[in-house]
């Protein structure tokens, strides 16, 4: 799917909207396979179009942003009671998290973010067949965008993932997968020892698997 995280998340669900509709034949299915802010992206293009939905076979959502991530707040300075601490990337970050390429899509997983974000997350269709993966991890798999000890620092004791807290993961009411020492990146990145490819192919197994049986 060709996309841009720079694009704020209603903005990249109408973008994924047309993309599909434009590729996809008639009667043609699919799954959803998305990570991180792509999950929003893509509940967000399911709710605009409801033909999409319904030709839509599943979801799988692997750590989606669905609350702000704290360190972009720090970095945005737009939450109170957050350390000060001077971190030595933050002033390189705050300048590229209000270029035009970047301004939207961070918004978007800050507390800045766009309102009709809670509202896409308080109103999920109730036939969408969908799972969704958190994860915590003690120490980072690699030295690529995780803020273990910045997290660490915040909230002493408190499971994260090295971007979000786990409770700025969760969705309630959907089906959750639990996932001990995995970093938000490794499900793109791989490292550590982790297999990305075998995971997703694993997800589409486990939303074969859990679809209700008059839909199979």
């Amino acid at each position: 799917m060709p996309v841009r995280s720079s694009r704020g998340v209603m903005a990249q669900g109408m973008h994924i909207r047309q993309v599909l509709a434009a590729e996809l034949k008639p009667g043609q299915r699919f799954v959803v396979l998305a990570h991180s802010k792509g999950g929003l992206d893509a509940l967000a293009a399911l709710s605009q179009d409801r033909a999409l939905n319904d030709a839509c076979d599943g979801v799988a959502l692997v750590q989606p942003p669905t609350g702000p991530s704290t360190v972009m707040d720090e970095v945005l300075g737009c939450a109170t009671g957050l350390s000060a601490h001077g971190y030595p990337l933050d002033r390189v970050r705050r300048v590229l998290a209000k270029t035009p390429w970047m301004a939207a899509g961070t918004r978007d997983i800050s507390s800045r973010r766009d309102p009709q974000i809670a509202q896409l997350l308080n109103q999920l269709p109730a036939d969408l067949h969908a799972a969704h993966v958190v994860s915590w991890t003690a120490a980072p798999s690699s030295r690529f965008d995780t803020h273990h000890a910045r997290l660490n620092a915040q909230r002493p004791g408190c499971a994260h993932d090295g971007q979000f807290y786990l409770e700025n993961l969760c969705i309630e009411g959907m089906p959750q997968i639990c996932l001990p020492r995995l970093d938000h990146g490794q499900p793109v990145l791989g490292g550590g020892g982790f297999d990305a490819t075998r995971f997703w192919l694993t997800l589409l197994n486990v939303l074969h698997e859990i679809r209700p049986d008059q839909t199979r």
